[in-house]
């Protein structure tokens, strides 16, 4: 049952919100689309289309106020990774005390030395690091060290865009000015980098609480290509993993100490989490799923998009009638050379899951350079061999 606050406003009208539109639409609201393509999948489906660009906060803010003059708001949201929307929501959800993410959570979200300080200042692990936007500095860290280091944009870049591993032999001057560039505020961190199994922790907090949904581990592609994610493994931890299991505890222990130092609140959260010899580091955490993973948990049956839409409207959910996943594989798909898209229709029927190609047949691809270079994604109960070069559904002509 909703109130008689009947509309929601969706910052987006991109794939990615279409099934919080949808889910929106099904609990009852009325759905208000802002985005600056009149074209976009978002605008066909909802009930009303706003064109302004998810990156103009002030637009966005004003016209939430203009439509709130009715007061029949139930709740905004954005499904973005990107600076201007998220904080565009957070800002107008405080101004209207609509249930949202903290504009202070947004800040640490997508600056890493504010999320580093945080994390320090709450005794939460994290790898040794520094920030700096001099070169010289970067080098004189780096050859006083016998560590490597992963070297990363401080402030707002997406992906894997500008992240590499340096060692001493690595051309730091050409790496430090690739995490310049993309970085907005044009400073880089440096970070000690560790061996070891990676994880992401990923929920929804409800008010002040925490909900774990999944722990996924992580799998990229290594330095060769900027550690870009190529999958995941959700589910039970298999018998035999003695390690994991020793771990797990600690795993989810650290994701929600680095989330509750972060106070994120009525919003998902994902928290990277590395498994080394000292035990669990956080590596970030922020006030998203992790990329994909609302995917997985829906093919799960866990409605994650009508769990938020309820959250985000201060409507109440029993997180403990949230099942547990079952043994699920993700895998991304990229291509290992340069040339055109060939899409193997029969082979990638033969899979027991769902495919969703993020680039149609025929088009030009190139070996990935970030997450934005997917050709799409499988989700399988059949356990994947993570190798971006291995597979049958498509090849490169």
């Amino acid at each position: 049952m909703i109130s008689d606050k009947n509309s929601m406003i969706i910052v987006g009208g991109s794939q990615s919100h279409v099934p919080f539109i949808k889910a929106s639409k099904k609990i009852g609201y009325k759905t208000v689309v802002f985005d600056g393509d009149k074209n976009c999948k978002g605008a066909k489906i909802s009930d009303s289309f706003c064109k302004i660009s998810t990156h103009d906060e002030d637009k966005i803010i004003s016209k939430c106020c203009e439509l709130n003059e009715k007061k029949n708001i139930a709740g905004i949201m954005t499904y973005s990774s990107s600076t201007e929307p998220l904080m565009a929501v957070s800002k107008i959800c405080e101004k209207l005390n609509l249930p949202s993410f903290s504009t202070e959570s947004v800040r640490l979200t997508i600056d890493k030395v504010l999320m580093k300080e945080c994390f320090s200042n709450n005794g939460i692990p994290t790898p040794e690091w520094i920030v700096t936007d001099n070169q010289t500095e970067a080098i004189i860290f780096t050859k006083g060290t016998s560590d490597r280091l992963i070297i990363k944009p401080s402030n707002g870049s997406q992906g894997s865009k500008g992240v590499n591993l340096i060692d001493q032999d690595s051309d730091i001057s050409k790496q430090f000015e690739i995490a310049k560039e993309n970085s907005h505020d044009s400073k880089v961190i440096l970070e000690k980098y560790y061996t070891g199994r990676e994880f992401s922790v990923d929920g929804i907090v409800a008010g002040d609480k925490p909900v774990i949904l999944s722990v996924s581990e992580k799998f990229n592609l290594g330095p060769e290509f900027n550690f870009t994610m190529c999958g995941f493994s959700m589910g039970e931890i298999a018998n035999e993993d003695g390690e994991l299991q020793k771990a797990f505890a600690s795993i989810k222990e650290t994701a929600i100490k680095a989330v509750k130092a972060m106070n994120i609140s009525n919003s998902f959260f994902s928290a990277d989490i590395i498994l080394t010899g000292h035990g669990p580091m956080v590596l970030e955490c922020g006030v998203l799923l992790d990329c994909k993973i609302d995917r997985m948990l829906y093919y799960a049956e866990i409605d994650v998009y009508e769990l938020i839409i309820k959250i985000i409207t201060g409507q109440k959910i029993d997180s403990d009638k949230i099942h547990k996943v079952e043994n699920l594989y993700f895998s991304f798909l990229f291509a290992p050379n340069e040339g055109r898209l060939n899409i193997n229709s029969e082979e990638a029927n033969k899979y027991d899951g769902i495919i969703e190609w993020e680039k149609p047949n025929g088009s030009h691809v190139k070996p990935p350079d970030s997450i934005a270079d997917t050709l799409g994604w499988i989700i399988t109960k059949d356990k994947i061999h993570f190798d971006y070069k291995q597979n049958l559904i498509f090849n490169i002509e």
